[in-house]
């Protein structure tokens, strides 16, 4: 479903013609409170919920008055899959990284588990337990909270993989790849630029260079190198700015 906004606002512009990747214009539940909305894809990493009345369809009709959602939205329940402290993971048991606080694991990305232990702790006379995993590859024990349980159709792909002997998209942590590596030559180069740009305007950088300092405040989850940035020293700015379009 595509959309004509018609209004300018900080995000939208008017005429312009946007995706929309959910609609709740039905109030299934009765609720007073309830407000029309819609989700509108702005680029392929952003998306906002605004109200229906800041936009028509393309051929000039108001928004249908019912709830919708684009095939290519996955409508899963992750809060469900969840690892709780009371969950015990097992060994063998495939789960999915939903933090971003370790540099040798990639977000959203599965993960298998090799070892588990559990870990207690007495406090005030009252005993509490969790749980820690090892994950393949890694050497470290991690807490169950950086990561969830995998969907019913995460585990089905990963099934149909191994049946046909296809790559199952199971990752594992490997310490001699850097994360900026990980990326396609694409992703890569929108990644170094930015962290470039974000130098440049860093109010708190101070007797360090523009790339040493990305290199050492910014971009250590990635590990860059500033034999990264090279491929900057070659490029007008509009070659820089087209990396984005």
């Amino acid at each position: 479903m595509k959309v004509i906004s018609l209004k300018n606002t900080t995000k939208l512009v008017k005429g312009g013609i946007y995706d929309v990747l959910k609609l709740q214009n039905q109030n299934t539940s009765t609720s007073r409170y309830f407000r029309p909305r819609v989700l509108i894809k702005l680029n392929d990493s952003q998306s906002f919920w605004f109200n229906v009345n800041n936009f028509k369809l393309e051929n000039g009709n108001d928004l249908p008055e019912t709830n919708w959602v684009d095939s290519s939205i996955d409508t899963t329940n992750y809060s469900d899959l969840r690892m709780t402290s009371t969950y015990k993971p097992k060994v063998g048991e495939y789960v999915v990284y939903t933090a971003n606080s370790h540099k040798t694991l990639n977000y959203n990305s599965i993960y298998k588990i090799v070892d588990v232990r559990t870990q207690e702790k007495t406090n005030y006379g009252r005993t509490y337990t969790w749980f820690e995993i090892k994950v393949e590859g890694s050497s470290r024990f991690l807490r169950t909270y950086s990561f969830r349980r995998c969907s019913a159709q995460e585990l089905r792909e990963i099934s149909l993989s191994e049946v046909m002997e296809l790559p199952t998209g199971v990752s594992k942590v490997d310490k001699s790849i850097r994360n900026i590596d990980k990326l396609s030559e694409t992703d890569k180069q929108k990644q170094i630029a930015r962290l470039f740009m974000w130098s440049c305007i860093d109010t708190t950088r101070n007797n360090l260079s523009i790339i040493d300092w990305a290199c050492t405040k910014l971009g250590t989850k990635l590990s860059v190198k500033p034999t990264d940035f090279e491929f900057l020293n070659t490029m007008t700015f509009k070659e820089i700015s087209e990396i984005f379009d």
